[in-house]
């Protein structure tokens, strides 16, 4: 009986402690909206403040750091 609940705290501060860490990895990401051009048909940044109505297209996104890429890449799949 104590070997079952110590399991199951363990797992719950394990599952816990993994929610936490997903969302602060996540929020601390440097996110860009994009919003769609028609114009020159490609997505231009957002300036902070601007209005999104909606029917906008939109685009979150991040940079990542390719120097940390294998020498051979990565192929998108």
């Amino acid at each position: 009986m104590f070997v079952f609940l110590v399991g199951f705290i363990s797992l719950n501060i394990g599952f816990a402690f993994g929610a936490w860490w997903k969302g602060t990895m996540f929020d601390n990401r440097d996110w860009q909206i994009l919003r769609w051009d028609s114009g020159i048909f490609a997505y231009r940044l957002v300036p902070k403040g601007a209005l999104i109505v909606r029917g906008d297209k939109i685009m979150m996104a991040c940079d990542l750091n390719t120097e940390v890429l294998p020498d051979t890449g990565i192929r998108y799949e």
